[in-house]
This record gives C-alpha cells, structure tokens and sequence, in this order.
C-alpha cells in the first residue's frame, strides 16, 4: 500500500501556520538527523531555549544501531527501489515540494536534493 499523501507536508504545516506564529514552529529533516544526529539535538534544544543537552548522554540518542530513515527488518529483502519506481513518486511530490520549498525555503526543497 503507497501511502503518498502522508508525504505532502505542506498541507499539514500550512495548518499549523494558520494558528501558531513560524517562530514556535521547528521544521526538521530526518535526513539531516540521520546524517548529524547531535547538530540536531543541539538545535532542538536551543529553539525550546533549554540549556544545552549533556554530551555524555547524548550518545545514547545519537548511537542508534540502525539508521533513523531506513527499512523495517521485514523489508530488507526486497531489493533497491526499481527506477520506474522512483521516477513516478519524484513527478508526483515534485509539486508538493516546490510548495514545500515555498513555504520553509530553499533548505526543504526536495526536489533540489535530487538534482544534487
């Protein structure tokens, strides 16, 4: 079961814009805190204003044993994505990420990330 529309986070956090100011709202990739898990955490902590979060307990959020964006153990037998696969979902969130970029700006623009 594709569940697309799950991904279309513009609808959702134009939502949020409409009731909350963009200052008490942080937007966050989870690419970026598989890559730097504790620049992530830093930044967290820094927009809820608390101090800073101890580095020798920091390792226990950012050692995880699988990646934050990866595959359920049950599906790691199915093989790489096929490239007709992907080319349908790049046209059809491309949309969606234009309007994404729109909203957050450039740094959320997915679809920049796949022509890098």
């Amino acid at each position: 079961m594709i569940r697309a529309r799950i991904g279309v986070y513009h609808q959702y956090l134009k939502e949020y814009f409409r009731v909350f100011p963009a200052s008490q709202i942080l937007v966050l990739k989870l690419e970026d805190y598989s890559k730097e898990p504790a620049e992530i955490i830093r930044k967290i902590f820094e927009f809820l204003e608390l101090s800073a979060f101890p580095p020798e307990k920091l390792s226990n959020f950012t050692q995880s044993k699988k990646p934050a964006n990866s595959r359920r153990t049950n599906d790691s037998t199915i093989g790489p994505m096929l490239p007709e696969t992907r080319r349908l979902l790049q046209n059809f969130y491309w949309p969606h990420n234009e309007q994404l970029g729109a909203l957050l700006g450039k740094t959320f623009n997915y679809n920049l990330d796949e022509m890098n």
